[in-house]
């Protein structure tokens, strides 16, 4: 009943009635929706804040109450409690010690200024956070916090108001521009139904200009669109005829005896036949007797049978030099669906040929290229592998000396001591068997050091899991004596016990590279107090070792460059030990070697491969 009344009134309104009253509904829900859609997105970015701005004050909060906590200074804590609620958002601050004694500062509800409706449609609650004091897994009583929602909510009201008004502008302007479109753009109708009467006429020069409205303009550009493809027909069809004359590729177009009818000048300037001597032949002029006559047959059944043929010829001009072609022969069908003509369209391919034939040349002595190549990779190779033998022996002999420094002044000492005793008559046997016997363990001392050393330079034969900390601590023992000699402090700490997969002694002589490098940058840079910090963890899937010097870093123009194979900035280096490190780590133990630098200097961190602890096999 209600809808028939309704149709018949719109069907009474004019088209500016309608399109004005349809666009502005349109646009007042759009509006509407994107107006909603604009603040629920505030709201879900201001409760992401809020949680954010909760989760760092607790976080930045929570070490300096534990400062004061660790000392009980109770008013200390309640002055610092009450600075924090003065910050924005912040409207409750409290701690309560072990005891459960609480400390608490409040600060009075803000002021919000959007309206209760508005509220309550953003619906935004105040959001209470609390952590654990701790210091040194002690624990100190517990601080929470209480962010309220005022802020927020005054800024998306703010925002809504901004976005309203300039919706409301918006829906003024477009009413305005609408009806003046409207009023200008009912004029190139007219002009549009003289022109289709003109051009059913066949006057096909006649355009209408096209200034009218968007709705108008369609029209208006089909209209003369029509006009000129009518127009281009032709220039298209003359554009076509110059394109295959002066196409780069030959153009032959035969009837259906096979008589050629027409050749472009690419034909002539290809074959040496002009044009006047190509028209009326068989284009079997061409034939040098290496193409089969099955395989013409094979041609001819095909583009018959209205399909195309590609292939290649290998034909002789007519000075009697051969040249390869590759040619498409398509059949040409008239207005009723006939095959009237033949075309053929060939490329020259002789260079292509030739080229062909010069690779095939090459592929027979390519074997015995790469095996000469490999032949000389495999001689790199071990080369860079006995230099770093050289180098780690280097190492070894230089650790050995810092490893025997002490013991041999004992000896020294023990045998000066043996001296004076005979000297003054103060020689007994007890005291020579005890001389002996601290001579013994300091030589026995000294042959473990060998041991040590030689066991760790024996490469592994197999994979296997080990700790990352233990492999850490084997080379430590390697290096400590000569980082004290220099007066350089060596920082090691292990979040849990991170297994890899790998090879032990390998990983080692990795980290002891990385390690004489962090020395050499201290020592180069003078620096004073030389301190070097080792970080163990695992993270997820991932184990890291993290190695951080104090020696000043590495220049960024040669940071790209360091793993490369004889590359090194020192005097005596060899270059080979960070690359071999990186192919150590990479190639044969499936990890990573990254390096970038920090404030004060260099950090190298290896990654690799994390094994669960649980069912790893820990050697010895």
């Amino acid at each position: 009943m209600f809808g028939t009344p309704l149709v018949a009134w719109w069907s009474r309104r004019n088209l500016s009635f309608r399109l004005l009253l349809s666009a502005g509904l349109t646009l007042f829900l759009c509006g509407g929706l994107l107006l909603y859609s604009t603040v629920q997105s505030a709201v879900g970015y201001e409760r992401q804040n809020m949680a954010d701005r909760l989760r760092d004050e607790l976080e930045s909060f929570s070490p300096l109450l534990a400062e004061q906590a660790v000392i009980g200074d109770y008013a200390r804590i309640e002055q610092m409690l009450e600075m924090r609620v003065k910050r924005k958002n912040i409207i409750r601050a409290a701690w309560a010690d072990s005891s459960g004694k609480p400390i608490m500062a409040k600060l009075d509800t803000a002021v919000v200024e959007a309206p209760l409706w508005f509220v309550s449609w953003v619906k935004l609650p105040p959001l209470e956070g609390a952590t654990a004091v701790e210091v040194g897994g002690q624990s100190y009583g517990r601080l929470s916090m209480e962010i309220t929602p005022a802020f927020a909510v005054n800024l998306i009201w703010s925002s809504f108001l901004k976005q309203l008004l300039i919706l409301g502008a918006g829906f003024l302007a477009f009413f305005a521009v609408t009806v003046q479109l409207l009023r200008c753009g009912m004029r190139p109708l007219y002009s549009l139904a003289e022109g289709a009467e003109r051009f059913g006429h066949g006057d096909y020069s006649l355009r209408i200009e096209p200034l009218a409205v968007p709705e108008i303009l369609p029209s208006i550009n089909a209209f003369n669109k029509m006009a000129r493809e009518i127009e281009t027909l032709l220039e298209s069809m003359r554009k076509f005829s110059r394109a295959v004359e002066y196409s780069a590729n030959s153009v032959v177009i035969t009837n259906l005896q096979g008589e050629i009818e027409y050749v472009n000048p690419k034909f002539t300037q290809v074959t040496g036949y002009t044009r006047e001597e190509a028209i009326g032949q068989n284009p079997r002029i061409l034939k040098s007797g290496a193409t089969s006559l099955d395989e013409y047959r094979n041609l001819w059944a095909m583009i018959t049978a209205g399909d195309e043929w590609r292939g290649e010829f290998h034909n002789r001009r007519k000075d009697g030099s051969l040249y390869w072609e590759s040619a498409s022969i398509s059949p040409i069908r008239n207005e009723k669906g006939e095959i009237s003509h033949f075309i053929a369209v060939k490329e020259d391919i002789s260079a292509r040929k030739e080229v062909e034939a010069q690779l095939r040349r090459l592929n027979e002595t390519l074997e015995q290229r790469v095996q000469e190549e490999a032949a000389k990779n495999r001689e790199k190779d071990h080369l860079l592998i006995h230099q770093t033998r050289l180098t780690a022996m280097g190492e070894m002999i230089g650790n050995i000396a810092h490893q025997w420094r002490q013991p041999l002044n004992g000896l020294a000492i023990l045998l000066v001591n043996l001296k004076d005793a005979q000297a003054y008559n103060e020689m007994s046997q007890a005291y020579l068997d005890e001389t002996v016997d601290k001579a013994g363990e300091l030589i026995h001392s000294m042959s473990a050091t060998i041991d040590d050393f030689r066991n760790f330079f024996r490469p592994n034969r197999e994979k296997m899991q080990f700790p990352l900390e233990r492999a850490v601590r084997d080379a430590l023992e390697m290096v400590e004596a000569s980082f004290k000699d220099y007066n350089i402090e060596i920082v090691v700490r292990a979040e849990g016990h991170p297994q890899a997969m790998g090879f032990r002694n390998e990983y080692a002589q990795v980290v002891m590279n990385m390690l004489a490098n962090a020395k050499d940058a201290i020592l180069a840079q003078g620096v004073r107090h030389g301190r070097v910090e080792i970080d163990i963890a695992c993270r997820g899937k991932q184990a890291y070792v993290s190695i951080r010097d104090n020696g000043g870093g590495i220049p960024q123009d040669i940071m790209g460059k360091i793993f490369d194979p004889y590359f090194t900035t020192r005097q005596q280096g060899s270059g080979v030990g960070l690359y071999m490190s990186k192919m150590m780590i990479e190639n044969n133990m499936a990890g990573s070697i990254e390096v970038h630098n920090t404030p004060e200097g260099a950090e190298f961190l290896i990654v690799m491969p994390c094994c669960d602890v649980a069912d790893a096999k820990v050697p010895a």
